[in-house]
């Protein structure tokens, strides 16, 4: 249920109406207004591949991909790489397009800087559902290399996308004895 609520929220929170900001606040407008587009536009497999093309622009999917395996991120080749990437992208375009089919709106609230070229948005989430309707907080952490901004991190009620990620790909290694090949099938899985 905990992942439940949080995979609503962040797909939530990506419904925003354009306004001024910084350029990392309008990122993350921007990128939420694109997603419900999509989300509310076509058929399920083609929101899917449209939600997943628009993640592989705007999110930093190689930070992400080393995030999550951790210290097994070493010993992938760089095709179980590619493989790891892309099954994360599919996999949160499908949550994604599942989760915003309905008009959710998130209230960006500021931004500030929490490293060397990242910066953090908060923003409050309020939805229609229960829980949800006074507010709950969504951060993004934004990465900034050579002019270039990406989304590296979604943190929903204290509860990081990475960290979740991080927890079910930790379960697939403990649950395939270390199998990188079968952790990659078990990712696949899930985008069916």
């Amino acid at each position: 249920m905990k992942c439940s609520l949080w995979v609503f929220a962040v797909a939530a929170s990506i419904a925003q109406p354009a306004l001024a900001g910084t350029g990392e606040e309008r990122l993350v407008r921007d990128l939420a207004n694109n997603m419900i587009r999509i989300a509310q536009s076509g058929t399920s497999s083609s929101e899917t591949s449209a939600l997943a093309d628009l993640l592989r622009e705007r999110m930093d999917i190689d930070a992400v991909t080393e995030a999550v395996f951790g210290a097994h991120y070493e010993a992938m080749s760089s095709q179980q790489v590619n493989a790891a990437e892309e099954s994360l992208i599919s996999s949160t375009a499908v949550v994604l397009g599942a989760a915003l089919e309905g008009t959710e709106t998130i209230e960006v609230t500021g931004s500030e800087s929490i490293g060397d070229g990242e910066v953090s948005v908060s923003s409050v989430l309020k939805a229609p559902v229960d829980g949800l309707r006074d507010g709950i907080d969504v951060t993004w952490t934004v990465v900034r290399d050579l002019g270039i901004s990406k989304i590296s991190d979604v943190n929903v009620a204290g509860r990081s996308a990475i960290e979740v990620q991080a927890y079910h790909v930790n379960q697939l290694f403990e649950i395939s004895q270390g199998n990188l090949q079968a952790v990659l099938a078990g990712m696949g899985e899930f985008e069916k």
